[in-house]
């Protein structure tokens, strides 16, 4: 019989290990690193640059945040375990901001911040960690002070949130008494006062689990605890707030970091699975990845750091990322990404402590500038971001920030792996095209499901598209291809395996 193709043209399914690879559908994959999608393709996951200089910052960065001013100014702060730093955009570089007192707490205590205005009617910036007085900041030369009335009391708090005017406070330590239940609130208008009237606290006692965060969605206050999650409702009057409503039992969140707003909805990492909530109902969204976080025997993630998870919302390319602590490991190593467009999970080994926005004030094209090429200067585009667009900052656990500009390249290692394609017989298989550009690569081939592989088949650069071929002479039942690179750039398009087919055989088994 004549040999045949089984063309495969939609690769964009993402990793699913939720069921043997023998099982998968054409356009998942049983494993992949440091791939994104785009168009259709699939393509190389991009690169970093380091944002600003004299870096390292002393201490892990654990908190990446901006603070606005009326006057137009846009503060850029990083918050390590030690310092708070600010960023000065015109020389490059850092400043201590609370250069006389450092904090106390490890990466287990993590920051929460809002901001807010004073009793006058100023902005100020708000910092916690849970374990130091809880600290202000007014945007001027000045630096971090204690914030009035909470250091007097002295009341620590891990999470805060400013809802109805109020500074709220979840998860206090109230005179050396550590309440893990309580949300505290100040006065209306004066986040500095919490004895005053209109001042109070409520403890959520009717489940014994801890309070992690406090979120806003909707105009309401949801409280997230370890295994639930519920709405203090704003009533207003004497009573400020009526009594807490259970709305999910037996869900909810150890990692306040991995709560992220997309408008009508929140997004977190949830105890038994990943989650979309809208206030009122849970959509799971983690299936795919599901025994990697979750199942005890295949499961890469540390649950015992599941406080440390660092999570972001990238608007621009609609995409959730997380990273999770692995192992033993105590630091986030596994980068995961949600795209909402193909509804697909990826993969990156990547550590990273801290995720921020920093806003974009725009860089140069080559077709805007005058003059000869040797005399310009700055960073060189092809696409200009809109003016205030946001780029990604990213926390290291060795002290640098870097952002991803989604234009800077990577040398970093990718690799993508097929389904396991499944004959009802033994078959010959002939070929195997694939149709890229970019490289050099390396592509593989394994007849046991990726228990082992054969050497390697290098594929050279092409700057255009190309249809590469392996030619090959296999009996076998069933097949997977490996595609591995560490070029700046590989994009690919398909996949077809040839075949030559038997004659009592039906051909490709596919799902």
């Amino acid at each position: 019989m004549r040999k045949q193709p089984y063309p495969v043209a939609q690769l964009t399914g993402g990793l699913d290990v939720s069921v043997d690879g023998v099982f998968l559908v054409d356009k998942n994959s049983p494993y992949l690193r440091n791939v994104r999608f785009d168009k259709g393709l699939i393509r190389k996951g991009l690169g970093w640059v380091q944002f600003g200089t004299g870096l390292p910052l002393d201490g892990t960065p654990m908190l990446i945040d901006t603070f606005p001013t009326a006057d137009g100014t846009i503060h850029q702060l990083m918050v390590t375990t030690k310092w708070v730093y600010k960023y000065n955009e015109s020389s490059n570089d850092y400043t201590k901001k609370n250069p006389t007192v450092q904090f106390t707490g490890d990466e287990s205590y993590q920051f929460s911040c809002v901001t807010t205005l004073d009793s006058a009617g100023n902005e100020i910036f708000i910092l916690t960690n849970g374990k130091d007085k809880i600290q202000k900041w007014d945007g001027s030369a000045g630096n971090f002070a204690d914030l009035a009335g909470w250091s007097t009391e002295p009341v620590l708090a891990k999470r805060l949130v400013i809802f109805k005017s109020r500074l709220l406070a979840g998860f206090t330590v109230e005179g050396g008494t550590i309440c893990t239940r309580r949300v505290r609130w100040s006065v209306a208008g004066n986040p500095e006062d919490i004895t005053g009237t209109g001042s109070g606290f409520v403890d959520l006692a009717e489940t014994s689990d801890w309070v992690v965060a406090l979120v806003l969605l909707k105009n309401k206050l949801f409280i997230f605890k370890e295994r639930s999650i519920w709405e203090l409702p704003y009533k207003g009057g004497a009573d400020v707030f009526g009594g807490p409503i259970l709305k999910i039992d037996g869900v909810g969140t150890y990692s306040n970091l991995s709560i992220v707003s997309l408008g009508d909805e929140l997004i977190f990492y949830g105890t038994d699975d990943i989650y979309l909530f809208d206030g009122e109902n849970l959509d799971s969204i983690g299936k795919n990845i599901y025994p990697l976080v979750y199942e005890t025997e295949k499961r890469l993630v540390n649950v015992g750091k599941a406080d440390r998870v660092p999570s972001v919302y990238i608007e621009e390319l609609k995409s959730y990322q997380l990273c999770f602590p692995t192992g033993e490991s105590e630091v986030p190593s596994l980068l995961a990404e949600y795209s909402f467009d193909y509804q697909s999970w990826t993969l990156r080994d990547k550590q990273i402590t801290a995720f921020g926005y920093y806003t974009v004030s725009g860089q140069l094209r080559w077709v805007d500038m005058t003059g000869t090429w040797a005399a310009q200067a700055g960073i060189w585009m092809e696409k200009r971001l809109p003016s205030g667009a946001p780029t990604t900052l990213i926390g290291t656990p060795d002290g640098y920030i870097y952002e991803d500009d989604r234009i800077t390249k990577s040398t970093d290692y990718m690799v993508f792996q097929t389904k396991d394609w499944v004959f009802q017989h033994a078959q010959r298989v002939v070929e195997f095209r694939v149709q890229a550009r970019g490289g050099p690569f390396n592509c593989y081939y394994s007849l046991d499901q990726g228990l082992t592989w054969s050497g390697a088949k290098t594929f050279p650069f092409r700057s255009d598209w190309a249809e590469y071929v392996w030619f090959l002479n296999l009996t076998c039942q069933s097949i997977r291809m490996k595609i591995e690179s560490f070029a700046e750039d590989l994009d690919i398009k398909w996949v077809e395996p040839w075949y030559i087919p038997r004659v009592r055989s039906k051909g490709i088994v596919t799902n």
